[in-house]
């Protein structure tokens, strides 16, 4: 009976099974990636439309493009199966997730802005998500004999 949990894909022979959890991880690191690239680009085309706050856009820019290319970074490495990719992900996604828990908080109960608690829900899904322990265990496994002599 097939397994209905994984993606099989052959590759040099044999049967490689990408779990469900692994495939989520991949998925929801490239859509926060995605959107992290996305505000930094929209951000700087706003900076060119509103001139009188172009400083404060690019500098926000700024601030959004980095964790955005240390999110890319981390799913390249989750896409490849490397251990770094998975700190980098979770390094990053736990860092982004406690500046936003910070935030709702800060702001106080009376003041709870919705759209900032839903994206600081996000982000710390996607960071419980990444510490399961069938996804770390995915990633901290080390390669076998056969793997090792095709990467080398």
């Amino acid at each position: 009976m097939e397994n209905l949990l994984t993606r099989e894909t052959q590759r040099c022979g044999e049967d490689l099974k990408t779990p469900v959890w692994i495939m989520g991880s991949l998925v929801l690191q490239a859509l926060t990636a995605v959107a992290l690239l996305a505000l930094s680009g929209y951000l700087l085309f706003l900076s060119v439309r509103k001139p009188h706050t172009a400083g404060d856009l690019r500098a926000a820019a700024v601030i959004f493009a980095v964790p955005a290319l240390v999110s890319v970074t981390g799913w390249y490495g989750l896409w490849k199966r490397k251990l770094w990719g998975w700190w980098a992900a979770c390094l990053c996604d736990w860092g982004i997730a406690a500046v936003f828990v910070y935030a709702v908080i800060d702001d106080g109960w009376a003041m709870i802005g919705w759209s900032l608690v839903g994206t600081t829900v996000w982000f710390v899904i996607l960071s419980i998500w990444l510490a399961t322990p069938a996804t770390r265990k995915y990633y901290w496994k080390t390669p076998r004999a056969s793997e090792e002599s095709l990467s080398v």
